[in-house]
């Protein structure tokens, strides 16, 4: 309440708070405005591009080598997302492929992996080596034991699984490479869905508030509602959903 025009107290601290964030906000946002990326940040991001580009590069040659040896898309896949009988011949062959693929995919992981922890300790020439090679055997131990269910604990579990979220990551993706090739040869062409016009928009909405009409839980509501199409029909006979033309409008001369 304003006694005697005056705020109050409690309006006082909410209008002083209020000055306070924008001053705040203000000057976030001029700090914001006034940071650069320094040059090692940059440099990193350089890196990030050289390694997505070797990656891109290393699965475009994995993309050509299945095509050449006469596997496709489907052969990446499991019996689960086939849909067959995990114990038929077609299902453990399938099982067997994207196994193997996912165990080569996280040996991957692990060597890139090992390799940066290498680069962080500052390990060079044997040493960097034989680091490599142990941290390899170590990780793919571990997922013995993971596949196994043998406890491994909770750091070494979490390590397992994030290793083989990047695998299946990889091998999706490799997938859906190969996919595309595929439907790049066999002239699959995916067309855009063509833009629905006004009327046609209109007669989806009259559809969908027509079978409303049997859920009215009255009369009057029943009525009004067939009303409300009747409305929309008398609309439509008048041309109200037409879509506009698009012509060009061009200038008199004078």
């Amino acid at each position: 309440m304003v006694e005697d025009g005056k705020p109050t107290d409690l309006e006082t601290v909410n209008i002083e708070s209020k000055e306070l964030a924008a001053k705040a906000d203000n000057e976030f946002a001029l700090l914001r405005s006034n940071m650069a990326f320094s040059a090692e940040v940059l440099d990193q991001m350089e890196n990030a591009g050289i390694a997505g580009g070797r990656a891109e590069a290393e699965t475009q040659s994995f993309k050509d080598q299945c095509l050449d040896a006469g596997f496709y898309a489907r052969d990446m896949i499991g019996s689960k997302g086939l849909g067959v009988d995990s114990e038929s011949v077609e299902g453990q062959a399938a099982d067997n492929r994207y196994t193997a693929l996912i165990r080569m995919a996280y040996r991957g992981h692990a060597i890139a992996g090992a390799e940066l922890d290498a680069n962080s300790s500052g390990y060079k020439g044997k040493q960097r080596e034989e680091f490599i090679q142990s941290e390899l055997e170590r990780k793919l131990e571990l997922l013995e034991k993971y596949q196994a269910k043998i406890a491994i604990g909770d750091i070494a579990k979490g390590m397992v699984q994030d290793l083989l979220e990047k695998s299946k990551d990889t091998v999706v993706y490799a997938r859906r490479c190969v996919q595309k090739q595929e439907d790049i040869n066999n002239g699959v062409v995916k067309e855009k869905p063509k833009p629905k016009t006004r009327l046609e928009k209109v007669d989806v909405v009259k559809a969908l508030w027509t079978s409303w009409l049997e859920d009215a839980d009255s009369v009057d509501a029943q009525s009004a509602g067939e009303d409300l199409l009747e409305s929309i029909d008398e609309a439509i006979e008048a041309g109200f959903f037409l879509d506009p033309e698009k012509t060009k409008k061009t200038k008199k001369k004078s």
